[in-house]
């Protein structure tokens, strides 16, 4: 068992913290999920994710916020960033043989499951690369997890706090990359729960972790409402729907260089910079509707300036996301000994 154990950790040691100490940061992905953190830091808004001061409306903040707390704790370097996915890895594997034992496994195979599921390609990857991936397996894990234990948990007390931890993680999981926190677990545990004929628990025991993720998002959720009252539309809508359906809708286009229409200024925002964006109520008719010709120059003709403006505001967006690359170099130096 001690063997065991000493393997993992040097494995750990020389597969996973190594690489996040001696690697220099690699864009686009790296440089975004630093920089984001580190504006929240830098402005004091933790509400509002943004990119190079563009509102940022791909992800919710959970992320964002445990990074910051990183960059809290060990400065502003290569390691704090990395840390969090490392971290993600970890704990989903502690979570793994912790099951196990739940199961009534050996010890030894818990070590053993821990050390597979570390040892996978894709888990490594993401265990040591700057993205939410890893974390959000994490919470997935561990609702999954919780929930599995609860399931079988012969003792109420057990049970009911089982499930209230995965209500946890499940809020987590929303609160790091959205609906499909909800979609993966579910679909595993109906499956399972339909597999094994258990009908009743199917209506019973998804309740207390449903209605404590609720509450897990509710503050944050109410919170972005009120300060950007087009993130829902945008994140459901867009990061939800449309990246999946539309030709043109995918996920970071260009390379990850094009800027979302909601990261750019509100109407109401260009109104007070330029005071553009005013309608004319003149030239309608009696019954409220405006003719034709008055209808391009006070709706189309305006729209259309301001699809060219956001075009212009993009690739304005994106020389500066250049340029300020190498700016973040001076916060983000990796630790490379000299």
């Amino acid at each position: 068992m001690k063997k065991r154990l000493l393997i993992l950790f040097i494995f750990i040691g020389a597969v996973y913290l190594l690489p996040i100490l001696f690697r220099p940061l690699m864009a686009p992905d790296e440089f975004r999920y630093a920089e984001i953190p580190r504006e929240m830091l830098e402005t004091g808004d933790l509400i509002t994710p943004r990119l190079l001061s563009f509102r940022y409306f791909e992800k919710p903040p959970m992320g964002y916020w445990i990074t910051a707390a990183s960059f809290k704790i060990f400065g502003l370097n290569a390691f704090a960033l990395r840390l969090v996915p490392m971290l993600g890895a970890l704990l989903s594997a502690a979570l793994l043989s912790w099951w196990c034992l739940k199961r009534k496994l050996p010890r030894e195979a818990a070590v053993d499951v821990a050390f597979l599921y570390l040892a996978g390609a894709m888990v490594w990857i993401l265990g040591i690369f700057a993205t939410l991936d890893s974390l959000f397996c994490l919470w997935t894990t561990a609702t999954l997890v919780f929930f599995s234990v609860a399931m079988e948990s012969d003792s109420p007390r057990e049970k009911w706090g089982c499930l209230a931890a995965a209500g946890v993680a499940l809020g987590y999981g929303f609160l790091t990359k959205g609906f499909l926190a909800y979609a993966l677990p579910g679909l595993g545990v109906a499956g399972y729960l339909v597999w094994q004929k258990r009908w009743k628990d199917i209506f019973t025991l998804p309740w207390l972790p449903l209605g404590l993720s609720f509450l897990v998002i509710a503050p944050w959720a109410a919170a972005i409402h009120r300060a950007e009252p087009d993130f829902w539309n945008y994140f459901i809508v867009h990061e939800h729907f449309r990246r999946f359906t539309d030709s043109a809708g995918g996920q970071h286009e260009d390379g990850g260089a094009r800027v979302p229409r909601e990261v750019l200024p509100s109407r109401d925002e260009e109104r007070e910079q330029g005071g553009g964006g005013q309608q004319s109520d003149a030239g309608q008719d009696a019954g409220g509707q405006q003719p034709a010709h008055q209808l391009v120059l006070d709706r189309l003709l305006p729209a259309a300036v301001r699809l060219l403006e956001e075009r212009r505001i993009q690739r304005r967006a994106f020389l500066d996301g250049l340029h300020h690359q190498f700016r973040l170099l001076v916060h983000f130096v990796p630790l490379v000994p000299h």
